[in-house]
């Protein structure tokens, strides 16, 4: 029985869950997941979505298309893509503090992301909060 419960624990601890960022603010959203899959890394990301509540999904950006940039200050995710409306490309970059906001026990941590599309180039502050997926 113990040696049951001893196999049961180690892989539950071994099971990995899904983590990342949501963030919004000025009406943006942004969903920023990495992989559940040790194999391709679990700390890498998988997927980048920004939409905007007016305008919809802008971009949704996946594996190799998202570059990582890893500070002990920050983190930044960036990519180009085609729009879903237009078929044009949209350049998006999601920068996040790993300063919390509200001390250090808050999940919350400041951002910026810089949307191009249509020789335009919007920007906007969002707040940042881990995404940690639990069963």
């Amino acid at each position: 029985m113990k040696s049951l419960l001893l196999l049961s624990s180690l892989f539950l601890a071994s099971t990995t869950y899904a983590s990342g960022f949501t963030c919004t603010g000025q009406g943006f959203n942004v969903q920023m997941y990495n992989n559940t899959q040790p194999a391709k890394g679990i700390h890498n990301p998988a997927v980048l979505v920004v939409s905007h509540q007016q305008h919809g999904t802008l971009a949704v950006l996946r594996g190799d298309e998202i570059q990582k940039w890893n500070t002990p200050q920050s983190i930044s995710y960036s990519g180009q893509t085609n729009a879903y409306q237009t078929g044009r490309f949209v350049f998006a970059h999601l920068f996040v503090s790993k300063q919390p906001l509200g001390g250090a026990n808050s999940s919350q941590r400041a951002g910026n992301l810089t949307v191009r599309m249509d020789k335009k180039e919007l920007s906007a502050r969002v707040v940042c909060e881990r995404y940690l997926k639990h069963n």
